[in-house]
């Protein structure tokens, strides 16, 4: 498993190449991870299948927001920017 997700918030986002709601979801989770001051790690299936596997991710895209290294959320598919600044924010 990743070494720094037990550090503040972190943003853990899954996808694969080709996939296209994992391309438009990108833009939109980096701005308000940057917004945040969140750390953002991608995962690309072709480079890190064992993530996948390891944090249980059955589609994609998948946001997982982890506090302290806790699982604190999870969306799974293409979802609107009010759903991902939510789950971002930890509202």
């Amino acid at each position: 498993m990743l070494d720094f997700v037990n550090n503040g918030d972190v943003v853990l986002y899954f996808r694969k190449e080709g996939c296209g709601p994992c391309k438009k979801m990108a833009p939109i989770v980096e701005d308000i991870c940057n917004a945040n001051g969140v750390l953002l790690v991608y995962n690309e299936f072709e480079f890190n299948k064992q993530e996948f596997t390891d944090w249980n991710v059955q589609g994609i895209p998948t946001i997982i927001k982890l506090r302290d290294g806790e699982e604190t959320g999870r969306l799974v598919g293409l979802h609107r920017v009010p759903e991902i600044d939510s789950l971002i924010k930890g509202d």
